[in-house]
């Protein structure tokens, strides 16, 4: 399907037509999308893939680009080697069926795949349960190739080139644009918001009934770390620890995202703990607002490589490790201004659109 022509988007240095879109619903029209004015939002992710689209073609030469934002691995309005395709939460590590068929697929969840083995020894049922949950999505991953290469050989379209599939940050989500806290200034020790259930009215009826009576891990591993920081808490009547629980990620409302950002900024501890998928938005949020990030997995794209982030082994772990960090508020300090600067040079818009457009420069020139 040809998207709905739209106004095209001139880059402000040169001058060149660009166009983007989101389409998340297969066959409909896909919606147009300015990422030059930070008020066209057609979903809370287009403000940091903004950042990243402004960056990527600061100084373009190459010839005019269509941006498209997506979830569908197999599905795109129009390919070419002009598209590049930001693929959206993908926990499944799973190779887009059209990716020798544009210039590059942009995700935010690794395309290799990997489980945080870290967590595994001693064995607990919480390790094990996601070690089978792990096991599930890489044979899901397995179907879906079978299926993509089918795709791909029908539509004839060539081989993926080298490189055309690029690994970015899962950025941030509905998380407002707030001016920074001192950290000694912050009032909260230890703050936790958000879900700690999972939507079970979609997929299948077995999946559905298997996830509300004996848990996912998302549920299971959240849980985990509530009981962790309340057991803390009691422990440290001194620390003001807050733990706010919503519904689940799609319940959440601006007014809400506004207060999460604003407890976030006020805290000095930003609990990150797994979801659905391994990765947590909490932990490049976390980086952003300059906290001391404590999460449960790192993944093993380049922008965790030497990052600065505090890593349980187990949420029963969490009581040490927040004894240790207190005990230290000098590493505290220094951990705050690391993830700041790690936001700022690896993680943000603008240096994932800087990586980005090199790549996309080579792919062009190739």
């Amino acid at each position: 399907m040809e998207p709905t022509p739209a106004a095209p988007v001139t880059t402000p240095a040169d001058g060149t037509a660009h166009r983007f879109f989101v389409c998340f619903d297969r066959g409909a029209d896909p919606v147009a999308w300015d990422p030059y004015d930070p008020t066209d939002l057609p979903r809370a992710d287009c403000a940091y893939l903004g950042a990243v689209v402004r960056s990527v073609l600061e100084g373009w030469e190459g010839r005019p680009l269509t941006f498209y934002v997506t979830q569908d691995p197999r599905w795109l309005p129009t390919v070419g080697d002009d598209v590049v395709a930001f693929l959206l939460n993908d926990a499944w590590f799973r190779r887009p069926s059209y990716l020798g068929a544009v210039l590059a697929v942009a995700r935010q969840s690794s395309g290799t795949p990997w489980f945080p083995v870290h967590t595994l020894w001693p064995l607990r049922p919480l390790s094990l349960a996601a070690l089978g949950n792990h096991l599930r999505i890489l044979a899901t991953r397995a179907r879906f190739h079978r299926d993509a290469e089918a795709d791909a050989t029908a539509a004839g379209w060539p081989s993926p080139r080298t490189g055309a599939l690029v690994d970015i940050p899962l950025g941030y989500h509905k998380q407002p644009e707030l001016p920074l806290v001192p950290f000694a200034e912050r009032g909260t020790d230890v703050y936790f918001g958000g879900s700690v259930v999972h939507d079970t009215s979609r997929g299948a009826r077995w999946k559905r009934v298997g996830k509300k009576y004996l848990g996912n891990p998302k549920s299971l591993y959240r849980n985990a770390m509530v009981a962790a920081l309340e057991r803390w808490s009691a422990a440290h009547p001194e620390r003001i620890v807050r733990l706010t629980l919503t519904g689940d990620f799609h319940s959440v409302d601006q007014a809400a995202a506004s207060s999460y950002g604003d407890h976030m900024m006020d805290c000095r501890v930003a609990l990150a703990p797994r979801g659905t998928s391994l990765e947590s938005y909490r932990v490049f949020e976390g980086w952003r607002y300059g906290c001391v990030v404590v999460a449960d997995a790192a993944g093993p794209q380049p922008f965790y490589s030497g990052a600065p982030l505090v890593l349980v082994r187990s949420w029963d772990d969490l009581d040490d490790v927040l004894d240790g960090l207190f005990a230290d508020p000098g590493r505290m300090q220094r951990l705050s201004d690391a993830s700041l600067a790690w936001w700022r040079d690896v993680c943000s818009g603008e240096a994932v659109g800087r990586v980005l457009g090199r790549r996309l420069r080579e792919l062009t020139a190739a």
